[in-house]
């Protein structure tokens, strides 16, 4: 088991990305468990929340700039 702060949570959240053991989530300052987590087995949470905007056109930043600097200066 892993025990962690809400601080160090809050700074690298991308513990979660390969997260294969318990971990306990402490607030240091109140000196107390605030939550545990628990990993799914063979489940990769992180892809298939982020799945969606991969494959979908309007988030893709390029596109999104290019509107934009189209928008401001006129298609060119």
């Amino acid at each position: 088991m892993t025990t962690i702060s809400i601080g160090e949570l809050q700074k690298n959240i991308s513990i979660f990305k390969n997260l294969n053991d318990v971990v306990e989530v402490i607030d240091k300052r109140a000196n107390k468990k605030v939550a545990k987590i628990i990993p799914e087995k063979n489940t990769n949470i992180v892809a298939s929340l982020a799945g969606k905007y991969k494959t979908d056109k309007k988030y893709d930043k390029e596109k999104a700039w290019e509107i934009y600097i189209n928008e401001k200066y006129g298609s060119n």
